[in-house]
């Protein structure tokens, strides 16, 4: 335990160990329960009465666990978060609620202190308790792909054919709005104007009609690769 823990913790004489100096040590002869009675967090008397089983309860379970972290510094955290959360924010008393992740990141931000490692610290710790607890998943982690090359999401032969097709949609559009009678002026025929909205191309069909019939895929120096979606939507698809 570091040297500085006393500003921390107050230690209270113990009949049974015989020294107020006294640090029992996990895994020594003495039960979990027996050395969680030696610490007390730097909280006032009220404070650490009211807080004290459910703090003990939650230690006691994740203790085996977090081996990482020191005694002080996990009873110290999960002290002040339910102190905090109980009787000052006024959540519920269950550990289910308490070591949640959005109730965690709202006690954090919380914290009388502007040190963001001293947040990040006991963020993390909490956040490591409410996954043993069962409160906040456990993200998968899946194994890397060494070497591996993504997959262009488009042929650049669906590309230059789709953008051509859009084209040609845009000038046959703009070119019946201009030559069109809204006002009763001369303007072509109406099966003339349907011919030309049956040209503008729905662009679903287009790619899965150029999925099926394109043989090979090809590059172009104007599509280098093509492999974000970004680059496809300047394109507009």
């Amino acid at each position: 335990m570091p040297a500085n823990s006393q500003q921390y913790f107050r230690f209270h004489q113990s009949e049974h160990l015989g020294t107020a100096h006294y640090r029992p040590r996990w895994g020594e002869d003495n039960a979990v329960a027996d050395a969680l009675e030696q610490y007390i967090p730097d909280l006032t008397e009220h404070d650490w009465v009211r807080a004290r089983d459910i703090v003990l309860d939650v230690v006691r379970k994740v203790r085996p666990q977090l081996s990482s972290y020191t005694d002080a510094a996990l009873v110290n955290a999960v002290a002040h978060h339910v102190d905090w959360c109980v009787y000052v924010a006024g959540f519920d008393p269950d550990p289910s609620v308490l070591f949640r992740r959005d109730v965690i990141g709202a006690a954090v931000a919380a914290m009388p202190t502007s040190r963001t490692s001293t947040k990040g610290r006991r963020r993390s710790i909490l956040f490591r308790v409410g996954e043993i607890l069962g409160r906040i998943p456990i993200p998968s982690h899946l194994p890397t792909l060494a070497g591996a090359t993504p997959t262009t999401p488009y042929w650049t032969t669906e590309i230059d054919r789709y953008v051509q097709a859009n084209l040609a949609a845009a000038a046959s559009a703009g070119h019946r709005s201009r030559t069109g009678a809204p006002r009763g002026t001369a303007g072509p025929a109406p099966a003339a104007a349907d011919a030309r909205v049956g040209e503008i191309l729905d662009a679903r069909t287009l790619l899965e009609d150029l999925r099926t019939t394109a043989p090979t895929r090809t590059t172009s120096p104007d599509f280098p690769g093509c492999t974000t979606v970004c680059s496809c939507a300047s394109l507009g698809l």
